[in-house]
């Protein structure tokens, strides 16, 4: 009989707060026919698109989705496809988990201090969480690195950057 399946939804692990990110659904179908795909984040109805299903399988690209807020969620998918083209509904949904720890944090290391107020805002306008230092605050350690998702360094001095550092091999050539 025809027979269409949601198999299975690759999710990125982790994602940031507003962050857009896209999933794949892959699909089983027996029969040619259209579908509808409908997604549903935390339990609520987001969004709906349309494709067309081949026989076998079957990859649909999920774009522009997003999650405001940190914390564990879902994505659901439900497929439903054109009548006469499915003979169990049982199997047309599948869910995935995504992780969303929280606003990315920027270190900004700038020798200018006077200019920092102005990048530092255009990036927490878009959500992020920013720490401003002066040349001199360069991380010396991998563990003061590691506590921010990206690191800005804007006109700062190779030797500002001290001999311990862990980027000090950026600079040695």
């Amino acid at each position: 009989p025809p027979e269409v399946a949601a198999a299975d939804l690759i999710l990125p692990s982790k994602v940031r707060v507003s962050q857009g990110f896209s999933a794949d659904l892959h699909v089983a179908s027996s029969v040619g026919t259209g579908a509808k795909i409908v997604i549903y984040k935390d339990g609520y109805a987001s969004a709906e698109m349309h494709a067309t299903l081949k026989a076998g399988d079957n990859t649909i690209r999920i774009p522009g989705l997003y999650f405001r807020e940190k914390g564990f969620h879902s994505v659901d998918v439900a497929v439903r496809a054109e009548e006469g083209a499915d003979t169990q509904v049982e199997n047309n949904t599948v869910k995935s988990l995504v992780i969303v720890p929280g606003e990315a944090r920027v270190l900004y290391v700038d020798a200018d201090e006077a200019q920092q107020s102005y990048l530092k805002s255009a990036l927490e306008l878009e959500g992020m969480q920013v720490e401003t230092r002066p040349a001199s605050g360069v991380p010396q350690t991998l563990a003061d690195l590691l506590n921010f998702d990206v690191l800005i360094l804007s006109n700062v001095p190779a030797d500002q950057v001290g001999q311990r550092s862990p980027l000090k091999a950026m600079f040695v050539q």
